[in-house]
């Protein structure tokens, strides 16, 4: 028996997506399940582990190189869409996604004197970073005159940076 997963990957996440994953074991001589203990190599806030569960998401853990202009003329380079000063800002004219396509956050899980370490990969969010873009480079927001006239069910960004479906 042993661990469950087996397999040391607990999975893929996209940044921004909720996830949920449980480490469970179960000694080979007893087939007793012992209590697992989970500690995280990369601690992240938004990361919770609980009892054998890690749950929770990714966000801002790419690195982007972002530069604005403020109302007051001043030009600011952050690496964080959140940090971004929305109330000073004029207008984002400079971003380079950060070239990193994954980053990979580590688990140790030990249980009756045995350890595993399980890691989770977390894909950089590339249509996030184009919905921020167009969002920060016209704060003002950015209108868009369209119909509907396939009749098929469209998914669109709104000025608020939520997903709305629309069919005609």
């Amino acid at each position: 028996m042993g661990w469950n997963p087996s397999n040391t990957t607990l999975g893929t996440v996209d940044e921004r997506d909720t996830f949920s994953f449980t480490i469970t074991y179960t000694d080979d001589i007893t087939q007793q399940s012992e209590d697992v203990t989970i500690t995280a190599n990369d601690p992240d806030p938004d990361v919770v582990i609980t009892d054998n569960n890690i749950a929770g998401q990714y966000e801002d853990v790419f690195d982007q190189t972002i530069k604005y202009r403020t109302k007051q003329d001043t030009f600011v380079e952050v690496q964080k869409w959140s940090e971004i000063n929305t109330d000073e800002l004029y207008g984002v004219y400079h971003f380079i996604q950060d070239p990193a396509t994954t980053k990979t956050y580590t688990f140790e899980a030990t249980a009756g004197g045995a350890s595993q370490t399980y890691s989770i990969v977390v894909n950089n969010s590339l249509d996030y970073d184009k919905r921020q873009l167009a969002k920060y480079v016209n704060p003002v927001g950015i209108v868009i005159t369209w119909t509907n006239a396939s009749g098929n069910t469209i998914t669109w960004v709104d000025s608020n940076n939520n997903e709305i479906t629309w069919t005609t």
